[in-house]
């Protein structure tokens, strides 16, 4: 079954601006003359008005309204140098590039050499720092990948990259990015960091991806032990000292419980699984290893439907009697949402109109019943993302920093709304549609949960929204109204295609 929207005339298509900082913006309309003509003067959307003028690079063929969006939110997830391309696969007669001398983005050091970009700007993006957070004064080379990301290189330290970073973002918006890898500390704090867990440190791995948000800790590496065991040490920030407590405490006791799928934290001498050394805050954990996921396919892949309801399963059978958390302390979804709104109100006033119309269809049935709904023990952010696969199965998930007492359909829906971003069109697909019919079977979740499951994933959405607030974000602010405007008016077909 197609996912489809309202408006069903093939009169849509998805373009890409260039702005006059060198980013690049991605929209869809069903009007390019008059959009760009919008965009030009500075009316038809926040990021591109403060960053005029704007140049039209290329544009799809046209197509119906649900898929010009489907295509808008695969494009902007791609990386910027593959975004041009992608939307030119998808041009007919009427898409095409609109100049050649506007293509991929400037790159400072690329093999086509300087002269391909322009004078002013390599003036204007290369630099040189000298470091005076230390008496080293290292000479800090600011080599520009292109104008929203800089390599810092010539740093002796890590001291060097935070310098660097709080120089550059006075006077721009920028990625900062270290060219080498600079430890912030030295193999010998880290190897007696390593042994109050009784780990003896053989090897440092800063080649090793380490899984899971980078944003959970202030600094982790992977190591390698005299026993070629592998772990992951993290330096925490103080402030988040006891909710990690917490966290780590819960594995614990859920590892105990025998629930499959998960990695516990290792506990010191003491039982303790957060150790202070030198004024620093440490927790380790073994490293586990999976298969990269295919973010192009793996939404409609049947297999991973039924491992991913039956770990929410387990979960909620071994969580029970769980001694950290107050069920009547339940995170509310409800209060969130309105808490949101009501910022949105007044800081975000451009997405008003639409965000009422949301609010509305929320209130018609989900708002009024919430509380009457029970509530269990949730992973709470519980997506592809957030697990670690082998080829046929959850080797381990990941990232549990929201866990806790929520709604019970809170992980299902959060799960199933994170596929459909991918592709709405996944939302009907055999990966959704198995792990709804499994999770049903186990009868872990109420019927009357159930009857709200659009609104409780449009709900969720509103999480991921105060994200791209937060960042400011405008095209990802863009594609979470455009995919919950799309749940709204598919929700009678969605539910007739689940089972």
């Amino acid at each position: 079954m197609n996912i489809k929207a309202k408006q069903k005339s093939k009169v849509w298509v998805v373009y890409i601006l260039r702005c006059s900082d060198d980013s690049l913006y991605t929209g869809m309309t069903n009007n390019i003359e008059k959009r760009f003509a919008a965009h030009t003067q500075g009316k038809a959307a926040k990021y591109t008005r403060s960053r005029r003028p704007v140049k039209l690079l290329t544009m799809s063929a046209k197509m119906d309204r649900g898929d010009a969006m489907r295509l808008e939110i695969r494009i902007k997830k791609l990386p910027r140098a593959k975004k041009i391309a992608a939307l030119e696969k998808n041009s007919g007669r009427d898409g095409r590039r609109m100049k050649a001398d506007i293509g991929l983005p400037p790159r400072i050091r690329s093999r086509a050499g300087l002269h391909k970009v322009p004078l002013a700007m390599i003036e204007k993006l290369m630099g040189n720092l000298i470091c005076q957070e230390c008496p080293n004064g290292c000479n800090l080379a600011l080599e520009w990948e292109d104008a929203e990301n800089v390599f810092i290189a010539g740093n002796k330290c890590a001291s060097g990259i935070v310098y660097a970073a709080r120089v550059i973002r006075k006077n721009k918006k920028a990625r900062i990015h270290a060219r080498e890898e600079t430890p912030l500390f030295s193999r010998e704090t880290l190897k007696a960091v390593a042994e109050l867990w009784q780990v003896r440190l053989k090897k440092l791995h800063n080649n090793i991806p380490v899984q899971g948000s980078p944003e959970r800790s202030v600094f982790r590496v992977a190591l390698e032990d005299n026993c070629c065991r592998f772990f992951v040490l993290e330096q925490l920030p103080a402030k988040a000292l006891e909710h990690k407590r917490q966290i780590a405490a819960n594995l614990d006791f859920l590892s105990k419980k025998n629930l499959s799928r998960i990695q516990p934290y290792l506990a010191g001498e003491k039982g303790e699984f957060i150790i202070k050394y030198k004024n620093n805050f440490w927790q380790m954990i073994p490293l586990v290893r999976g298969v990269p996921l295919d973010r192009q396919k793996y939404m409609y892949e049947k297999w991973r439907g039924p491992v991913l309801a039956d770990f929410l399963i387990e979960l909620r059978r071994k969580s029970k009697n769980l001694p950290f958390f107050d069920p009547s302390k339940a995170f509310s979804l409800k209060d969130y949402v309105y808490k949101l709104i009501r910022e949105i109100n007044f800081y975000n006033k451009d997405i008003k109109a639409e965000i009422k119309d949301i609010e509305s269809f929320l209130e018609k049935d989900l708002m009024p019943a919430y509380e009457k709904l029970p509530v269990a023990f949730c992973h709470g952010d519980y997506h592809p993302m957030n697990i670690i696969w082998s080829a046929d199965d959850i080797k381990c998930v990941i990232d549990w920093e929201f866990s806790g007492y929520k709604s019970e359909i809170y992980d299902a829906a959060n799960l199933i709304g994170c596929v459909g971003v991918e592709d709405p069109q996944s939302l009907t697909g055999d990966l959704v549609k198995s792990f709804i019919a499994d999770m049903k079977r186990a009868k872990i979740i109420s019927n009357i949960r159930w009857r709200y499951l659009v609104e409780f994933i449009i709900a969720l959405r509103f999480a991921w929204l105060s994200e791209w607030l937060r960042r400011r974000d405008t095209e990802m602010i863009r594609l979470e109204l455009d995919y919950m405007r799309l749940l709204i008016e598919n929700k009678s077909s969605l539910q007739k295609a689940w089972p």
